[in-house]
């Protein structure tokens, strides 16, 4: 979908008392082995950072079902949870398939994906650069109402560079 949630299908289970839950399920899902893309949410983070760079590259979480008042939260390593701040804007990764669409010299499918556009289910967290130079993970997790906490990770790496 433009708002980056993947092709799916939303799952309604009714209790008797009239309570319900709601998940959400991707097409197709069949143990892809991304860490960071799962059937609650798809993270996206630069993939390499000049270590003590200004820290303005975040980490970015599409929570699928997420709702206003969703907690997300991440961390890097065994750091503490930090609070991911909700932020409307387009999904990352599916800006980048519209740029890989875009530059494509042959087509790629008989469609396009649609065009990005902000999505009211995306958080950002700040990644850290003064951590030691080499790979650092990125786990995020979400507080779904009806899941419980859900959890996602991917990792960047920081790069000393000669001046």
């Amino acid at each position: 979908m433009a708002d980056g949630t993947p092709s799916g299908h939303a799952r309604l289970a009714i209790d008797a008392d009239g309570g319900y839950r709601l998940s959400w399920h991707r097409a197709g899902h069949h143990g892809d082995g991304d860490p960071g893309f799962t059937d609650a949410m798809a993270l996206h983070a630069p993939r390499t950072l000049r270590r003590g760079a200004y820290p303005a590259w975040g980490v970015y979480a599409n929570v699928f079902m997420g709702l206003e008042d969703t907690r997300v939260e991440f961390r890097v390593g065994e750091g503490e949870w930090r609070p991911m701040r909700r932020v409307d804007a387009p999904d990352p990764r599916l800006v980048v398939e519209n740029v890989r669409v875009d530059l494509a010299t042959e087509l790629r499918g008989l469609d396009r994906s649609p065009e990005a556009v902000p999505s009211t289910h995306l958080w950002r967290g700040a990644l850290p650069t003064d951590l030691a130079a080499g790979e650092h993970r990125i786990e995020v997790r979400a507080f779904d109402r009806w899941q419980g906490e859900q959890r996602a990770w991917t990792t960047y790496r920081l790069v000393d560079v000669a001046r």
